[in-house]
């Protein structure tokens, strides 16, 4: 049986938003961050802070679930974390300060839930 359009529409924008935090993120790490006065070491910790954020986000989502949260409200609230980690990544050359990028992966990661879209199939 398949799931409701709105919680499906929701699975694949967030495997969209997922996708596209790696895309961008990891051709133009290095260069970004040394523009904000970063080295290679810290285009490093700054792809690596995605997994970390993860290991905490998921302990996120299983409290949330624990609290008899539904799916779809789950979703959104990482869809528009995930959102609003992408932002501060774009923003963080006006705000010339480079551990905005690290934040910014870090928020990426915390909301990403790496396993959430699974739970329907």
């Amino acid at each position: 049986r398949m799931p409701p359009t709105a919680s499906l529409g929701l699975m694949i924008a967030h495997r969209f938003l997922s996708s596209i935090t790696l895309v961008i993120v990891i051709p133009t790490a290095g260069d970004y961050s040394q523009r904000l006065g970063g080295d290679q070491l810290f285009a490093g910790l700054m792809i690596s802070s995605v997994p970390v954020g993860s290991l905490m986000g998921i302990t996120m989502c299983k409290w949330w679930f624990r609290r008899r949260t539904s799916f779809k409200s789950l979703m959104a609230a990482l869809q528009v974390g995930t959102i609003v980690g992408n932002v501060l990544y774009a923003l963080a050359g006006l705000m010339h300060f480079r551990y905005t990028l690290l934040a910014s992966r870090f928020l990426v990661g915390l909301f990403n839930g790496f396993s959430l879209p699974s739970k329907y199939i």
